[in-house]
């Protein structure tokens, strides 16, 4: 279904809880309806919704992988303007945060900027390699089929770093399998759909 505000589609699972679509609809209707509206209800449109009709079909001018959907809009990263959230766009994932042009004027006063060099040893090699690695957590490019290692002595931000790439994708977009499992043919199944396994 897709989130106009969000500017991405979101897979919604019947039954009750979050990320369902009975919570989507609970959420989405006027007050006045949600008086008269039962599970069961919800549950029914849903069947009627989803059927193999409804597929999302790609525009041919635009290949998502080069859109990225942030809360303020979706930003095109060839010439990285921000445009007005589209369902043509069939964007499946966004970023928990805005966009903000010309960001670089203003990290360096962040506390993200001086834990981000903190945790590179200010060396501006691997903050580069750990500002590519955010970068292509929170894009759409999904076939360069690599792994990046975050490696260091204890209490470094390692995982601060990984919390942190988690918070701004948006719930159910990664997994959490471990690196001696990825032989594993069953356990691959855990990867499909996620953006990142961290």
């Amino acid at each position: 279904l897709y989130n106009n505000k969000k500017g991405y589609y979101e897979l919604l699972n019947d039954g009750i809880g979050s990320n369902t679509f009975d919570s989507f609809v609970r959420t989405n209707i006027p007050e006045i309806a949600k008086m008269n509206i039962c599970t069961y209800d919800i549950s029914e449109a849903m069947k009627w919704l989803v059927s193999d009709a409804m597929q999302i079909k790609q525009h041919p001018k635009i290949l998502p992988r080069y859109l990225v959907a942030f809360k303020n809009g979706t930003l095109h990263l060839p010439d990285m303007s921000l445009q007005k959230h589209s369902p043509k766009n069939n964007l499946t994932i966004g970023v928990n945060a805005n966009y903000i042009a010309d960001s670089e004027k203003y990290i360096s006063k962040t506390t993200f900027w001086r834990f981000i060099n903190r945790l590179s040893g200010y060396d501006d090699t691997v903050l580069k390699v750990l500002r590519i690695v955010v970068g292509l957590s929170l894009s759409n490019i999904r076939n360069l089929k690599r792994i990046f290692y975050v490696v260091g002595i204890s209490n470094n931000g390692k995982s601060v770093f990984g919390d942190l790439i988690l918070k701004l994708l948006p719930p159910n977009s990664y997994s959490a399998l471990e690196i001696a499992d990825l032989s594993d043919r069953f356990s691959k199944g855990i990867l499909y759909g996620k953006y990142i396994n961290l």
